[in-house]
């Protein structure tokens, strides 16, 4: 052991209490590639957690706690009957090795979930998981509508110009003009048959012309 160490015994650095003297720990670095020998203090956390740390940690002021220090003070604070987004605490369900307690709440839909204080004081946690599932549903809708969206608006791109191209040839062929918008429809058709021909009345359904091969039937 290190014969100079100050005593810390019973002081207390944040959340440690020093316990006692414990065994030196040897310290390496480019200064002392050697090793040299420093001062490990027994302290315990007011967690619980007993840890060995060193005497310069300690008074430096670079560890404060065993790590619980991060969290929201887990021992001195009752949540019972709070209410954090969607989650209302019923009480206590148990802690970590740390020393954070647990909650058990129950979601606004009914299900019950355990979480961690700190997940509650920081909003991480403000549902069972039925807000992720809603968002993903709520996105999955979206995406299907716009890719009916495109999907209809490439079925009407395609339509648009099937009907450019016969209204093209009918022009060229009989010299007429037919007359046709997307949506609207008067006593002119467009009939395209099974096997591939296209056929145009100008009369609703009274007489037809092909168009493909050529030619008029009534």
């Amino acid at each position: 052991m290190c014969g100079k160490a100050i005593d810390l015994t019973g002081q207390q650095f944040g959340n440690w209490t020093v316990v006692e003297r414990t065994t030196d720990r040897i310290y390496f670095d480019k200064q002392r590639p050697n090793g040299k020998p420093e001062a490990m203090w027994l302290c315990q956390c007011e967690c619980g957690t007993v840890k060995a740390v060193s005497g310069a940690s300690l008074r430096h002021g670079k560890t404060k706690s065993c790590g619980c220090a991060s969290y929201i003070p887990t021992n001195r604070i009752d949540l019972t009957g709070s209410k954090f987004g969607r989650l209302t605490v019923l009480g206590i369900e148990g802690k970590r090795n740390s020393g954070e307690l647990k909650w058990l709440c129950r979601c606004d839909c009914g299900n019950e979930s355990v979480v961690l204080t700190s997940n509650l004081m920081r909003g991480n946690s403000t549902s069972c998981g039925c807000v992720s599932a809603e968002i993903r549903k709520k996105r999955h809708k979206e995406a299907e509508r716009h890719k009916q969206a495109r999907k209809e608006d490439a079925q009407r791109i395609a339509i648009n110009k099937r009907h450019e191209t016969f209204k093209r040839k009918f022009d060229d062929k009989y010299g007429g003009s037919f007359e046709y918008m997307s949506g609207y429809r008067s006593s002119q058709r467009i009939v395209y048959s099974n096997d591939g021909l296209m056929f145009a009345t100008l009369d609703h359904y009274q007489t037809w012309i092909e168009v493909i091969r050529g030619g008029e039937s009534e």
